[in-house]
């Protein structure tokens, strides 16, 4: 006897796909709110995490500012370029994630700036890890 699967139906997967978008909205959320406070606040953070000089922090903040407005033009991507290009995202956030550690353990900094990097390295993972199940579940 063989079994056949009805095909998912429709609202199923609009909803699916709606769990996508809004883990992608989040990550651009993220990156906007934090790229605005690098970018605005280079300075304070720069001598929070000992860093000398502060150009890359700002800089730092310039690409995640990019980087969340890009996210917000993927999360109102056809289904089909969302589904693609998200995980491709989400691979983007574990490079950043090791790079974030080899960079807290690599660079002179103080304990509290160490502790941002890793703590934003471990949010970073987890986004990317969010965005992989959502992918995975609206498939």
């Amino acid at each position: 006897m063989t079994t056949t699967t009805a095909p998912t139906p429709f609202a199923e997967t609009l909803g699916a796909v709606t769990g996508v978008r809004r883990v992608v909205q989040a990550d651009a959320v993220l990156c906007l709110v934090s790229g605005g406070l690098l970018f605005a606040g280079a300075g304070p953070i720069a001598d929070v995490a000992g860093l000398e000089p502060t150009w890359p922090v700002a800089a730092v903040g310039g690409f995640l500012l990019l980087l969340g407005v890009n996210l917000l033009v993927l999360a109102r991507a056809s289904a089909r370029h969302l589904l693609a290009l998200t995980p491709w995202s989400a691979e983007s956030d574990f490079v950043w994630a090791i790079a974030s550690v080899v960079v807290a353990v690599a660079v002179s900094m103080t304990g509290p700036g160490r502790a941002l990097v890793l703590a934003q390295a471990v949010v970073v993972a987890a986004m990317g890890v969010a965005k992989l199940r959502a992918v995975r579940a609206a498939r």
